[in-house]
């Protein structure tokens, strides 16, 4: 009886992560330039911030669930602040934003190319003691910012953030 009652059990939950990982939405944003799959519809936000006396929209894609966040952040700057040729000021300042933002401990940060554009990847805690796996890449005069946060150490190794890391792409020009 015994082995019935686990065998039930190891059903159910085999079939419920085979649901979870099915049940994933796929979310293409043509005008900011990007797809991604989330655990499920992602909310969106989008404010505005000054720079240089611009104004600057950051838009913002994500889920969130109990201490469990995935998102992707673009900023869009204007043909007035051109990011040719300045493009790890770019990424520094990004970085620097979000980091005294969230008063973080950055514990890796490194240089990468994304599809051929630069880019950072960053680790590091915020003040509400998640970890933050950050990915910041620069396409033309978007900046995109793939993120994923849990509560407690080791928790972004869940296998969830890889996907979500995975299905970012660009599309468009």
């Amino acid at each position: 009886m015994k082995a019935i009652l686990l065998a039930s059990c190891l059903v159910a939950a085999i079939s419920a992560t085979a649901h979870d990982h099915d049940s994933w939405v796929a979310y293409r944003n043509k005008e900011q330039g990007f797809r991604a799959s989330f655990p499920a519809h992602p909310d969106t936000a989008g404010h505005m911030f000054e720079m240089k006396g611009y104004q600057i929209p950051v838009k913002l894609y994500g889920w969130h669930q109990h201490d469990a966040m995935m998102a992707v952040g673009t900023v869009t700057y204007p043909p007035e602040l051109p990011v040719k040729g300045r493009e790890e000021f770019c990424l520094d300042n990004g970085i620097r934003a979000l980091v005294n933002k969230d008063d973080a401990q950055i514990s890796q940060s490194e240089s990468l190319k994304v599809a051929g554009f630069p880019g950072r990847h960053i680790l590091y805690t915020d003040k509400w003691q998640h970890s933050v796996e950050l990915f910041i890449v620069l396409r033309g005069q978007r900046m995109y910012m793939v993120m994923g946060a849990a509560r407690g150490e080791g928790d972004l190794q869940n296998p969830m953030y890889a996907k979500f890391y995975a299905s970012f792409d660009f599309v468009g020009k």
